[in-house]
């Protein structure tokens, strides 16, 4: 994020993560499944980007690879 921010983007971190349960028992998804854990634009030119971030040694879900 900081290194696409000095590159002249500007980032948005998505909060996608699961459920969140409800009062009464129920649960609410967070989020479209598969979305990117960044998004943003260059300020420049407006060009749109999506970044998926993993620890070392993950692979994105098939969700995330049909957003991307």
């Amino acid at each position: 994020k900081d290194y696409l921010e000095a590159s002249g983007f500007h980032m948005e971190r998505r909060n996608t993560a699961g459920l969140l349960k409800m009062e009464k028992g129920g649960y609410m998804r967070v989020g479209r499944p598969g979305q990117a854990d960044l998004y943003g634009w260059h300020r420049r030119n407006g060009r749109h980007i999506e970044v998926e971030v993993k620890a070392p040694g993950k692979v994105p879900n098939v969700n995330q690879l049909h957003w991307l």
